[in-house]
C-alpha cells in the first residue's frame, strides 16, 4: 500500500513536471508567433509608406502631365487660330514637364508598371519593392502559432493522462481506512495508475 502511494505520488510529479514544460513551450511558441507578426506588419506598412508616401507622388504628377497633355490636343482638335496654338502649346509644356520628370520616377520609368488607360500599378510596384526582402515575406507567425497550440495541446491531454493518479492517491487512502475491502481498493488503485501510465505514455510518444 505504501509503494503503491508512493509510486502514485511520483507519477503525479512527473506528469505535472513535464505537462509545466510543455506549457511552457506553447508560451514561448506563442511570443514568438507575435514577435513574427509584429516583425511582418512593420515590414508590410514600411513598404506601403515608401510605395505610396515616397514614390507614388512623383508618379501621380507625371500621369497629371500626360492627362492634361491629352486633354489639351483633344481640345485643340476643336479649336482654331491663337485658341488651337495655345492649346497646343499647354500640351508640350505638359509633355516636357511629363518626359523631365520621368527619368526620376522608377515607376514611370519602367513599362512594366504603365496601365493600358493611363496611369500606374502601383500594386505590382508594391509587391515588386516587397519582393526586395524575400526574408521578411517569409516570415509566417502562423506556423509558430500552431506549434504552439499544438503543444499545449499535449500539455492539457497530459495533465489530463494524470487524473487516474489522483484516483489512486484516494483509493490508497480508502485501503488504508477500510481494511475489509483493502486488496480490491489497491488492486483498482494499480489499475489506475497504470491506465495514467499508459496514456501519459501514449500521449508523449504520439501526439
Amino acid at each position: 500500500m505504501a509503494l503503491l502511494l508512493a509510486s502514485a505520488a511520483v507519477l503525479a510529479a512527473i506528469i505535472a513536471t513535464r505537462a509545466s514544460f510543455l506549457a511552457n513551450e506553447a508560451a514561448g511558441h506563442w511570443q514568438q508567433a507575435v514577435r513574427s507578426e509584429i516583425k511582418r506588419a512593420a515590414a508590410t506598412v514600411e513598404d506601403v509608406r515608401y510605395v505610396y508616401t515616397s514614390e507614388a507622388p512623383l508618379a501621380y504628377r507625371i500621369a497629371e502631365a500626360q492627362v492634361r497633355e491629352q486633354a489639351f490636343r483633344e481640345a485643340a482638335e476643336g479649336a482654331t487660330g491663337e485658341i488651337q496654338a495655345a492649346l497646343l502649346h499647354e500640351a508640350d509644356v505638359q509633355k516636357a514637364l511629363a518626359d523631365a520628370l520621368i527619368p526620376a520616377s522608377e515607376i514611370a520609368a519602367d513599362a512594366r508598371y504603365a496601365l493600358p488607360e493611363g496611369g500606374f500599378d502601383l500594386s505590382t510596384r508594391l509587391a515588386d519593392n516587397r519582393a526586395l526582402n524575400p526574408e521578411l515575406l517569409a516570415v509566417d507567425p502562423d506556423a509558430e502559432m500552431d506549434v504552439g497550440d499544438r503543444v499545449s495541446a499535449k500539455a492539457v491531454m497530459l495533465v489530463a493522462a494524470g487524473l487516474p493518479v489522483g484516483l489512486t492517491l484516494l483509493l490508497g487512502a480508502l485501503a488504508t481506512a477500510i481494511a475489509r475491502y483493502r486488496r480490491v481498493l489497491l488492486a483498482a488503485g494499480v489499475v489506475a495508475m497504470g491506465s495514467a501510465v499508459t496514456a501519459a505514455l501514449a500521449i508523449e510518444l504520439l501526439a
